[in-house]
């Protein structure tokens, strides 16, 4: 199972992602995409995906680690799409 969330983060698009394992814990990871490759005469777009962590004992746990990296990676402009 897994769940989804879209942030718009300044210049940046971040998909972040929860995971369930096979244990029962949660992985989380984040997609950050650039919002000016989605211009409409653009038809290549970059993506940088993160693997936050893993071992979170619940999704809301797992989903707020995602949010919370993706939020501070995108102020900082640290997202890899630099």
């Amino acid at each position: 199972m897994s769940q989804h969330l879209f942030l718009e983060e300044g210049p940046y698009f971040a998909f972040c992602r929860a995971d369930e394992a096979k244990d029962g814990t949660w992985a989380a990871f984040v997609t950050f995409e650039r919002r000016s490759d989605h211009a409409e005469d653009k038809s290549q777009i970059e993506a940088m995906s993160h693997k936050v962590g893993n071992g979170y004992p619940a999704a809301k746990e797992a989903m707020g680690a995602a949010v919370d990296f993706a939020s501070q990676r995108a102020a900082e402009g640290r997202t890899g799409l630099e």
